[in-house]
């Protein structure tokens, strides 16, 4: 495809994974591209920078013009690296550079102002309203991310071994991490864990088997949940504070991640209590995942139409981009 056509790209990425989607004026997905993680707190730069190109050249392999407009969203990327990954890899006239929260709200609510909880390998709320915007968490793994992916199932390995120690209550947990990490006693999980030193990915995908031990039934994995539901709120209902929200203003608040896959088990607990900590707000299903967001967010930065025709057309050519494996990515069970 030439220069004549107007295409946009948006990318989104962060520790775990890239997608990036290119798009035409008129909502045309003429090519999507995946890649590793960039976030350049956790990957190191050659990383980055090699996964922005795999997953950009992929999305743009039918293309051989110039790009309106590139609009990158990647914690802890910086605008010269971005830059450098894109360098000769093709022609653009516009870059953005920003973190996750923008694209993930805009994939979520795209076309309204509210508040979007993502919970995924990290975990943050971001919300705009009325020409203000506000963001809460987003502090990583040694300083918060509450709610999120890596802190449920560090909060799963934690009730093993209070359950190995007699300090808590027996658990599927115990069950479930044996078969997926395979060991034999519990005192293996200190080499698992400190000696073989395994990742904030790794980790955050074990979430899954805190999420299984959930839909068994087990009292303790269901009170997992239900702290992280009320950390998640907790983020949520400040960024609401924030935004200077009336008590007579009603507010949406969508979730979107890998982990609000889990379904009941953490959302069921998140609407009870996001009910008793914000009365005035209304809980909708998050519309799009992040890339399409940052999509979204391309077409703004080169100036395009986006209605609601145009949102529409290009929802319905996502699915596929959507199966990409995440991590954490749980399997999808009752859903808002």
């Amino acid at each position: 495809m030439g220069g004549a056509t107007e295409i946009v790209l948006g990318i989104d990425s962060g520790g775990s994974k890239t997608i990036g989607c290119a798009v035409t004026r008129d909502g045309t997905v003429i090519g999507t591209g995946f890649g590793g993680g960039t976030n350049l707190y956790f990957v190191p730069e050659d990383e980055a920078i090699f996964a922005i190109q795999q997953a950009s050249r992929q999305a743009l392999a039918e293309v051989d013009g110039e790009v309106a407009a590139v609009y990158l969203s990647a914690p802890g990327l910086t605008f010269d690296v971005a830059e450098l990954a894109l360098e000769g890899t093709f022609r653009y006239r516009n870059l953005v550079v920003e973190g996750d929260a923008p694209a993930a709200f805009r994939g979520a609510l795209p076309q309204g102002d509210g508040v979007v909880v993502l919970t995924g390998t990290g975990s943050f709320a971001y919300g705009e309203w009325r020409g203000r915007t506000a963001t809460v968490g987003g502090w990583g793994s040694l300083l918060g991310d509450e709610g999120s992916g890596y802190w449920i199932a560090v909060e799963g390995l934690k009730a093993v071994v209070r359950a190995s120690d007699g300090l808590g209550p027996p658990t599927a947990l115990t069950r479930l991490f044996r078969k997926t990490l395979l060991y034999g006693m519990e005192r293996e999980l200190v080499g698992l864990v400190y000696r073989k030193g395994l990742s904030r990915e790794r980790i955050a995908s074990l979430a899954t088997v805190v999420s299984d031990a959930a839909d068994e039934g087990d009292a303790v994995a269901r009170e997992i949940f239900r702290n992280a539901a009320g950390e998640l709120v907790k983020q949520a209902a400040a960024v609401i504070s924030r935004l200077g929200v009336g008590r007579d203003d009603e507010v949406s608040v969508a979730v979107t991640g890998g982990v609000s896959a889990a379904g009941s088990p953490l959302l069921d607990p998140f609407v009870d209590a996001l009910n008793l900590a914000a009365p005035n707000v209304v809980l909708v299903p998050a519309r799009f995942p992040p890339f399409v967001g940052a999509v979204l967010r391309a077409c703004e930065v080169a100036a395009l139409p986006v209605d609601e025709s145009f949102i529409e057309r290009v929802a319905g050519q996502i699915d596929a981009a959507q199966t990409v494996p995440s991590s954490p990515q749980l399997k999808r069970r009752s859903a808002l």
